[in-house]
């Protein structure tokens, strides 16, 4: 066999190798300071994808606070799947009808850490028996840099605006810190009604410093 025949072969196999691997899911990432503020947006955005036909997965790095919110107790989580310490069947915790909840806070940190990566977290996703194609993580108090290393090169995030003291400068410096990290993330802002002058202005002032559109919904 010529050397040329055998580059063919391998290319063709490596071709249907990328083609039989799962897609990597889409990466949502829902920011808000207040626990049962996220827990309202996760739970709002993930009936509208399953509206969609979607089967989101909601991620939680807060150590249990939006399990809670949601009325979930977790004794596992996603980095005791990665080591095979307990089955999906454990980890998993259903939080509404075709959508669960994963406790991930010590797998999301071991990613910002670069102990392991999104991509570990991906196959392992795959290999549960409902595979999900959204992935919803419920981001609050981390680091710019440590949400945007969850995200990959184009996550979608929703960063939700209250009516709390500071919210907005909080908000903004979040903005400020992803969008010079992942300038390709999609970024969308949600305020309810008394948030919404606050949110407008969030707004205006992201696009006027830093040139960049966020679409503004309110919630």
């Amino acid at each position: 066999m010529t050397g040329s025949s055998t580059g063919e072969l391998f290319d063709q196999a490596a071709g249907l190798r990328r083609l039989l691997q799962p897609a990597a899911p889409l990466v949502e990432i829902i920011w808000a300071t207040d626990t049962s503020a996220r827990a309202g947006a996760v739970r709002r955005r993930a009936l509208a994808l399953r509206r969609l036909g979607r089967e989101p997965l909601v991620l939680d790095p807060s150590f249990g606070d939006v399990a809670r919110a949601f009325g979930v107790t977790p004794r596992f989580e996603l980095s005791h799947l990665l080591d095979g310490h307990t089955t999906p069947d454990h980890a998993l915790r259903a939080i509404d009808p075709g959508c669960f909840l994963l406790p991930a806070a010590r797998a999301l940190a071991r990613v910002a850490s670069g102990e392991i990566t999104l991509q570990d977290i991906f196959d392992q996703i795959a290999a549960l028996p409902s595979v999900p194609d959204v992935l919803l993580v419920a981001a609050g108090r981390q680091r710019a840099a440590d949400i945007a290393s969850w995200g990959g090169d184009h996550p979608n995030i929703i960063v939700v605006v209250d009516a709390q003291a500071g919210q907005l400068m909080t908000a903004y410096a979040l903005i400020k810190g992803l969008h010079g990290v992942v300038p390709r993330a999609s970024i969308s802002i949600w305020a309810e009604p008394p948030a919404l002058e606050a949110a407008t202005q969030l707004r205006i002032t992201a696009e006027r410093f830093l040139g960049l559109h966020a679409d503004l919904e309110i919630c």
